[in-house]
């Protein structure tokens, strides 16, 4: 991954990545997105709901302050137009909370024809969703720092998707002793 020019990360990001949405569970109102990465993805805001209430669904509510756990689903964008979700589910402590906690859903908007190459590298991702956590957990003021961080995790994915695909020439998943990718 370190031999990929960042500029042509950027430049793939949305080849690979519609976007990051991270949604807090408010206890009257229901998932609220609260971070859209890119800021245009807030032109379709009914969408964004949508997004973060399936994201809790298939996540749920996270016991515990120490770890994530993920789901995958497709989102409708349009009649014609599909998008896959991987959503990472956690907790936040906050004991004067209901329950104690605060619970948020990190959603990455995968793009239909690397999804199955990126579900493939779920353990790795979740280094960083975990960094993210950990961050908003411990400094929920640092906004900076944890968009930031939310970026580069979006660029995680074109690193490595570009990375598979210099190695293999293709994003199709490659199987057996050849794929020795990491």
């Amino acid at each position: 991954m370190k031999e990929i020019p960042e500029s042509l990360v950027v430049d793939m990001l949305d080849y690979h990545t519609v976007g990051i949405v991270v949604s807090f569970f408010d206890q009257r109102q229901g998932p609220i997105p609260i971070i859209v990465e890119p800021a245009i993805l807030k032109d379709n805001y009914g969408k964004l709901v949508e997004l973060s209430d399936l994201s809790f669904s298939t996540c749920r509510f996270i016991e515990g302050f120490d770890s994530e756990v993920y789901a995958s689903f497709d989102l409708t964008l349009s009649p014609s137009v599909h998008i896959n979700s991987i959503s990472f589910g956690f907790a936040l402590d906050r004991p004067e909370a209901r329950g104690g906690a605060e619970n948020i859903t990190l959603n990455t908007l995968i793009q239909p024809n690397v999804f199955p190459l990126v579900n493939q590298f779920i353990d790795f991702l979740l280094e960083s969703v975990h960094e993210i956590h950990v961050l908003m957990d411990k400094s929920p003021s640092s906004q900076e720092k944890i968009l930031e961080k939310i970026l580069k995790f979006r660029k995680t994915i074109s690193y490595l998707v570009l990375s598979y695909q210099r190695i293999y020439g293709t994003t199709e998943l490659q199987y057996g002793e050849e794929a020795d990718f990491m």
